[in-house]
């Protein structure tokens, strides 16, 4: 049986880590005796480990017990494993028989999770004449007593301590969990003692079946969770209550959890009452960051057997810390899948964006107090630019809509079959040319940066091979087992990396589209060479207005020939022995950004503005073709005259795929005739994206679909 998806996070591998591991130990629980026993309140904080010092001594003051939050020697942030030296003068004496309750945070969330750890003890062999003994940290918090009255354990019998006590005994229960490590089956007894009482207490009560549990109006959380109103919409329309627990009192909140079936809410405190859920209650976990995988919460869900979802909906964009400070969440592409799995829909609601406002303003603020100057000096403005541009553009964090027309850039195809990237669908897809059936072969999460995000597709061998002009790495996909690898790139680029590809032999050769790099990539081995890397500077050329470098390369046998686009330049580079060479080719104004080879020339195309061009680079003989045929008109797009979107040399013919013009051309290369293409349709301007020859077939890329046409 196929394993449910549970995870729609970004950091899938860690979260999978964390989720697989097995949190329950079989190990038998100890209890020790403490013969004037020493119990110390936690003190001398740790600022680098997040630590006290604290705990049940000895009478000789050696460490017994305390909060292990992580393993020794380092119990982490609120743990206690260590103990501090007391003078006599300042210990007091108690003459009872005491049990050590164990270390009472402050904090909602850590104390539910593994504050009561030691209670087991008490509630499976209870000695009610042995007051119990806790220490504290942070606040002592008035519903500590609303746990300990549902627990049955009287208010007068619990001792918070204040100052350094010796006892004459002191029992001290082993804990039943280490929050982030494992727990026992001793673990769960507070609180299924907590939910029975609780359901007679209350008489079941219940909200719904279906409930939304939030903090949205609260003001005395640690983080402001902006957005948080987008996912109660979503939830409200689909049935769900909205229940802010804290409006009740214990008793009720619990029995309220207890008898949903379904709970969704915001990764952190609220998730952890997953403790008090039944088996089997459906629990959606929507998350505040991105790299904060909680293993805490994963051994949580273990422990409860809830059917657990962690969806990933975090858009900061800037930096962001789950437990403090400001957070912005709203509809990744994340949980745009996890809807569409579990919902069946597509969310029509664009109301977050005005959360961007409420959240600049609220990040802004947290971060101008004086206490946080030094750690803003720390952030690099580059990378701020960069999340702030992302999320402006809605990359990494959107799907496009249904019925987007983004461009599909290139086609792949031989005989039968065609494949492309589709941007609207952020997808590889193969389409059959027989009977025109579409199938996805691979769909990516993540939109790296503005579209696209893959360039031209080449094919080598059994392998698709796809190049990286926005994304990290190239793709590559196993024609014949349908697999998908990636290989990163040795260098980051920040944006527009390799748009255009040639095959040689085994490599794809990829040329830079803003940057003068040519790599070269073996699909079959996994392997990136760096071919050249040439100062954008130089090759601009002195055009100052140059954003783009490469154009779409040709070869020659083992000599690679790429035009400088929007300059007169050609670059040529050997693949065989190395070395390179750029050409100055027509006029200045020529701007060639295709090239296309035929009979040992040279075959350069404008991208605007300019004639084809034919050069023979062993003589340096050129010659101008301009007789477009009158039928044929070019118009302006973005401010420029635009030629062409594409070329592609098949045979002796090159076709011309139009961006600012009205036709499809193509050019007889044996006489340099230029003829409008035979088929029936009317463009729109500009219109078509990409173009593909298929034995008699053409392929068009128009509006964001493609098109067939007999040729």
């Amino acid at each position: 049986m196929k394993e449910k998806k549970r995870l729609y996070v970004r950091e899938e591998k860690s979260w999978a880590q964390a989720c697989a591991k097995k949190y329950l130990s079989e190990s038998s629980l100890q209890v020790m005796e403490v013969p004037q026993g020493i119990m110390l309140p936690p003190d001398n904080w740790n600022s680098q480990t997040g630590e006290f010092q604290g705990g049940v001594c000895d009478k000789d003051g050696k460490f017994v017990a305390g909060l292990f939050r992580n393993k020794p020697p380092q119990a982490g942030f609120y743990g206690v494993s260590s103990a501090y030296g007391v003078k006599d003068t300042d210990l007091k004496y108690e003459d009872k028989d005491v049990i050590f309750g164990g270390v009472l945070i402050g904090h909602f969330g850590h104390f539910i999770l593994e504050c009561l750890g030691r209670l087991w003890y008490v509630l499976q062999q209870d000695e009610p004449y042995k007051p119990l003994v806790f220490l504290n940290e942070l606040d002592i918090c008035p519903w500590f007593w609303d746990f300990f009255a549902v627990l049955g354990i009287a208010r007068e019998r619990i001792i918070i301590l204040k100052s350094p006590t010796q006892f004459k005994s002191i029992v001290v229960p082993e804990e039943s969990v280490h929050s982030w490590y494992n727990y026992t089956q001793e673990y769960l007894l507070p609180y299924r003692y907590m939910v029975e009482q609780a359901q007679k207490i209350t008489e079941k009560k219940s909200l719904g079946k279906k409930i939304f549990l939030t903090r949205n109006r609260l003001v005395d959380s640690q983080t402001k969770c902006v957005n948080e109103d987008f996912f109660c919409r979503f939830f409200a329309n689909h049935g769900f209550v909205m229940v802010e627990l804290e409006t009740f009192p214990l008793a009720e909140q619990i029995s309220i959890v207890h008898n949903a079936e379904e709970i969704v809410a915001i990764m952190g405190s609220l998730t952890h009452w997953a403790l008090f859920c039944r088996p089997g209650t459906k629990f959606t976990m929507l998350t505040r960051t991105s790299n904060d995988v909680l293993g805490s919460q994963c051994l949580l869900n273990e422990a409860s057997n809830v059917d657990w979802y962690i969806v990933d909906t975090a858009m900061n964009l800037f930096y962001a810390n789950r437990a403090v400070g400001v957070c912005l969440i709203g509809p990744t592409v994340f949980w745009q899948e996890y809807v569409r799995d579990h919902y069946g829909v597509w969310q029509e609601d664009d109301r977050w964006k005005i959360a961007y406002h409420e959240y600049l303003r609220e990040w802004t603020d947290y971060m101008l107090q004086p206490q946080k100057w030094e750690m803003v000096k720390e952030f690099e403005p580059l990378v701020l630019l960069t999340s702030l541009n992302k999320a402006l553009h809605q990359n990494d964090v959107m799907f496009a809509k249904e019925n987007d027309t983004e461009s599909i850039n290139f086609i792949c195809a031989d005989a039968e079959t065609a494949y492309y990237w589709d941007e609207s669908k952020n997808g590889l897809f193969r389409l059959n040319l027989n009977d025109g059936e579409v199938n996805i072969c691979y769909r990516s999460l993540l939109r790296e940066y503005p579209a696209p995000q893959y360039g031209m597709l080449a094919k080598v061998g059994s392998f698709l091979v796809l190049t990286p002009e926005n994304a990290e790495a190239v793709l590559i996909y196993d024609l014949e087992n349908e697999n998908v690898k990636t290989i990163t790139l040795p260098a980051h680029l920040p944006r527009g990396n390799y748009r255009y590809a040639v095959v040689y032999g085994n490599w794809v050769i990829m040329t830079g589209y803003c940057q003068g790099t040519i790599i070269a990539c073996d699909p079959q081995a996994g392997e990136i060479r760096y071919l050249l890397n040439l100062s954008a500077e130089k090759l601009k050329d002195g055009c100052d207005s140059v954003t783009t470098i490469f154009g779409k390369p040709c070869l020659v046998a083992d000599l690679l020939y790429v035009p400088v686009i929007d300059t007169n330049q050609v670059l040529e580079l050997n693949l065989a022995q190395g070395g390179y060479k750029i050409y100055h080719v027509g006029a200045r104004e020529a701007a060639y950004g295709f090239a296309a080879a035929y009979a040992g020339n040279v075959w350069l195309a404008p991208s605007q503005g300019g004639p084809l061009a034919v050069w023979n680079p062993p003589t340096g003989i050129m010659q101008i073709i301009d007789r477009f045929p009158a039928a044929v008109s070019f118009s302006k797009v973005e401010g420029n005259i635009r030629f062409f979107t594409d070329v592609i040399a098949v045979g002796a013919y090159l076709w011309l795929f139009p961006w600012g013009a009205d036709k499809i051309l193509h050019v007889n290369m044996e006489n340099g005739n230029i003829e409008i293409a035979a088929i029936d349709e009317i463009f729109s301007k500009p219109s078509v994206s990409c173009g593909c020859i298929a034995n008699d077939k053409l392929l068009l890329g128009i509006d964001g679909e493609i098109k067939i046409y007999k040729i």
